[in-house]
């Protein structure tokens, strides 16, 4: 770069005495380092960038945009109800609905199973037709008649097939029709005052009364293999190959 003090330089020299000496009214140090003007450096950074081919104005780089994560379906229905002061997100999961699905899917966890001998339910839950439109309904009420778009999709097209929803739709449509069936309370299961087989023979399972007795055997053998098997190198949830539908943050 051009030495800004070079004018100063060029200027003492022409102050010295003739024996090499400056005059006795000029201060060398003062003129060594006087400040170059604005002009003066203007000057020296052009010549700096033809010399160089570089311009010393640096120019924005762009951002590149980066959508924001898009929250999972399921997700956001455990903290609607957590907000609503129903326990813990993952304790709601774990405690009431992972046991629900594991025995009306008949321990698949598949979204996509459909009732055994011709019935009418369907997916992880088995929702029936009635009990789907009735959900819905509910979690259409819960938003304030603005439910997020795959629920209003469902109403609009009367499509009350649970399969047609991911893994995690239909848990979530479970969570706001239990949040808006009468009665029913999440956080007597999450607080430890409900036992999960009671809490589902009540507010989930609509069989007959005779047949109460019996289902609610099967439920708590499919608890206990959920939980407490641990043959085979782990749970059968562990080992199921479903398992993949279960909410990611849980």
């Amino acid at each position: 770069m051009v030495d800004k003090g070079l004018t100063s330089v060029i200027g003492l020299a022409s102050m010295l005495s003739p024996g090499g000496m400056p005059s006795d009214n000029v201060n060398p140090i003062m003129i060594r380092y006087e400040q170059a003007t604005p002009a003066d450096e203007a000057e020296a950074r052009a010549m700096d960038e033809v010399i160089s081919g570089v311009s010393s104005v640096s120019e924005e780089v762009p951002t590149p945009k980066v959508k924001p994560p898009v929250p999972n379906d399921l997700n956001v229905a455990l903290s609607i109800a957590e907000e609503k002061g129903k326990g813990d997100a993952s304790d709601i999961y774990n405690k009431v609905l992972k046991p629900i699905a594991f025995h009306e899917s008949d321990r698949t966890m598949n979204p996509k199973l459909e009732q055994y001998g011709g019935g009418k339910g369907r997916g992880l839950m088995q929702f029936e037709p009635d009990s789907m439109k009735t959900a819905l309904n509910r979690a259409k009420k819960l938003f304030d008649n603005s439910p997020p778009s795959w629920i209003q999709k469902a109403i609009d097209d009367k499509n009350y097939d649970a399969s047609t929803l991911t893994a995690d739709q239909q848990m979530a449509l479970a969570v706001y029709d239990l949040l808006e069936k009468p009665k029913a309370d999440i956080s007597k299961v999450t607080k430890g005052k409900q036992s999960i087989e009671d809490f589902w023979a009540k507010y989930w399972w609509a069989g007959k009364e005779k047949d109460k007795k019996d289902r609610l055997k099967v439920f708590k053998e499919n608890l206990n293999l959920l939980y407490n098997n641990k043959k085979q190198g782990g749970s059968v949830v562990e080992r199921n190959p479903y398992d993949n539908y279960q909410p990611k943050a849980i």
